[in-house]
């Protein structure tokens, strides 16, 4: 620094700079003279204005190193600075601040308790530079505890100590946990967890932490904050392991509030080199509702199995907030979900809406991802949902054999994009749109479902989708009970598929086909099978009787096959049609009382058929088509 001239411009030799803690009249130790020995409060400054320590020897110059606020004054003479003369002062700087700086350095935190306490002030800056404990501190007045990593207190005054200056994460380092293998680090990883207190991430140093005594609870992973893997192994000795199969319980009185709160106990639990979590049973207790989304967000909740002490456990709508098909263009809120590959828990509790289809796409499960699985156990589902029963979607697969899943909003069991569902034996009744819906290459295996009620379809496999619904009930659907369209593939072998609102089995397009022998078709308000667009029905065996329309319909060249089927009862005149290149194979058909007919060149096999007029001769054809018989 340099003084170049006092107040009456001339040269500032002989002035004395001093300079104190600010806000105060207490001189700060600025220099020292040139043989290192001697503190100096004040320094003269040389002709040029730069302040010296020896006369003698104006060459060697000493400038204070400051760590903290200050302020400074230019005194006349001697005795002014000496006396602390302010009004004699030809400079006051005011209050000033270095800033940001190392401040004042020690080793470690034994070198930082035994600083002199009084020569800090509140605000100071103290650098600790050991290999993982490196980092800085705030001086601070106050009562505080000394935890050994974070909260340093001096020891020559108990009401003063030094704060570390961090943002997440806490490192148990700073603590002294050493991951060498040879250190005993619990004491030490649970003052980093203690501290961590919920705002911030656990580290562990690289390496084997071990723990030699006592049990090595993550209960404290769970109640403070997140655990970080960094490369790091636990490793425990002689403690107290961990039951395996450990049941905990969620509600008043419980062990958790909430049931994360119970699967993050045992995810964290696990082995550092497991991704699974160990094995253990999460038991609602009565009363308890689930005010909360049951999230798998990568991670594997497989070996978790959620009970529940009532018959059904109510969920509160309201709270389901999360779009968990957000990473994936869609809207969806669902009850349980696993996504980004992860593995959900086992559930085997029913659940029920607090309010019956709420809408908002309020899905009871939904698995969404390659890797991504949800499983419902026998008597286990989520009921009058405000979306799908069940979405499986981009490779998500869900299981839910003999599980419930009814009164939904849109689909009971909704496969797409590549995805699959497994809920044979299942009850999927009453859904306000479809029972089943595979869709756009998708898989899903309905075997002896109940889809009655549907409010449009009860089984529909679409884009070149397959659904084996064989043995399904289907019953009082509003349109089709069994539907396939655009290369779809449904098999409801031995299904009984009455009353529907429209034609019982409809399929459309190339490569579509239903396989539906031995089923019965009864009483629909349109046909009881209808092929279109070249697709493929195989009914035979069945019943179609007292059909709206046709009993059996073929038309642009679709293909049925009703080989001794009762089609008798049609409202229609023709209990069979074969239309615009459509083809039936009727052969020991019954179509008593009606009329078997084709037009615009369709073909039809009636050989010992039971019954039934023909609309032209056997045998001969026309352009309307031909019988053979």
């Amino acid at each position: 620094m340099q003084y170049s001239r006092n107040a009456a411009g001339d040269s500032a030799d002989g002035y004395y700079i001093k300079f104190y803690r600010a806000g105060t009249t207490t001189p700060l130790s600025m220099a020292t003279d040139a043989t290192g020995g001697t503190t100096l409060d004040k320094c003269a400054l040389n002709s040029r204005g730069e302040p010296i320590s020896n006369d003698a020897d104006p060459t060697t110059v000493f400038v204070p190193h400051l760590n903290r606020k200050y302020k400074y004054f230019l005194y006349p003479t001697a005795t002014d600075a000496d006396n602390n003369t302010t009004a004699n002062a030809l400079f006051d700087s005011g209050d000033l601040s270095l800033g940001f700086s190392e401040g004042t350095i020690v080793d470690d935190y034994a070198e930082l308790r035994a600083l002199t306490s009084s020569d800090l002030d509140d605000g100071d800056i103290i650098t600790v530079t050991d290999s993982g404990i490196y980092g800085y501190f705030i001086v601070k007045s106050g009562s505080v505890t000394d935890n050994g990593g974070i909260l340093i207190v001096f020891t020559d005054n108990s009401a003063r100590y030094a704060e570390r200056l961090y943002q997440e994460p806490i490192y148990a380092s700073w603590f002294g946990a050493a991951a060498d293998g040879g250190v005993a680090d619990q004491s030490s990883i649970y003052s980093d967890i203690e501290n961590a207190a919920g705002t911030t991430a656990v580290v562990l140093p690289a390496g084997i932490s071990r723990i030699d005594t006592g049990s090595f609870d993550s209960t404290n992973f769970l109640s403070y904050g997140s655990y970080k893997s960094n490369n790091s192994t636990i490793r425990v000795l002689n403690a107290v392991p961990r039951n395996q199969n450990e049941t905990v319980t969620v509600g008043t009185g419980g062990d958790f509030a909430t049931v994360t709160q119970a699967l993050n106990y045992f995810y964290l639990s696990r082995p550092a080199y497991k991704t699974t979590s160990v094995r253990g049973t999460i038991n609602l207790l009565a009363g308890f509702v689930l005010a909360e989304q049951v999230i798998a967000d990568g991670m594997d909740f497989s070996n978790i199995t959620i009970i529940g002490a009532d018959a059904e456990t109510d969920v509160t709508q309201s709270s389901l907030v999360i779009n968990c098909g957000s990473d994936y263009g869609v809207s969806a809120y669902p009850v349980f979900c696993a996504r980004n590959g992860g593995r959900g828990p086992v559930i085997n509790q029913l659940f029920d809406f607090d309010v019956n289809n709420p809408g908002g796409n309020k899905h009871g499960a939904m698995a969404v991802g390659a890797g991504s699985s949800l499983i419902f156990l026998p008597g286990a589902g989520v009921k009058n949902t405000g979306g799908y029963g069940m979405f499986s979607y981009l490779e998500g697969n869900i299981t839910a054999e003999e599980s419930i899943f009814t009164g939904v909003e849109f689909d009971a069991a909704y496969a797409s994009r590549r995805s699959s569902i497994s809920c044979r034996l299942s009850n999927l009744t009453n859904a306000t749109v479809r029972g089943v819906y595979a869709d756009e290459n998708s898989q899903i295996n309905a075997e002896k479902v109940d889809v009655s009620n549907s409010g449009s379809v009860g089984v529909l496999s679409d884009e070149n989708s397959t659904v084996n619904a064989e043995t399904l009930v289907a019953n009082d659907c509003s349109s089709h009970a069994v539907k396939a369209d655009r290369g779809g593939q449904v098999n409801c072998r031995e299904g009984q598929c009455l009353r529907a609102g429209n034609d019982t089995l409809f399929a459309s397009g190339a490569g579509t086909a239903i396989n539906a022998e031995l089923v019965a078709a009864d009483n629909s308000t349109g046909r009881a099978f209808f092929a279109d667009m070249t697709a493929v029905i195989n009914a035979n065996g069945g019943s179609g009787t007292n059909a709206g329309v046709n009993g059996a319909d073929a038309a642009e060249r679709g293909v049925i096959n009703i080989r001794n089927v009762d089609v008798t009862g049609s409202g229609s005149a023709n209990a069979i049609l074969a239309r615009r290149g459509g083809s039936i194979v009727a052969v020991g058909a019954d179509a008593t009382g009606a009329t078997v007919r084709v037009q615009d060149g369709g073909e039809i096999y009636a050989d010992s058929l039971v019954g039934g007029t023909l609309s032209q001769a056997a045998n001969s054809p026309t352009t309307n088509g031909i019988i053979y018989q």
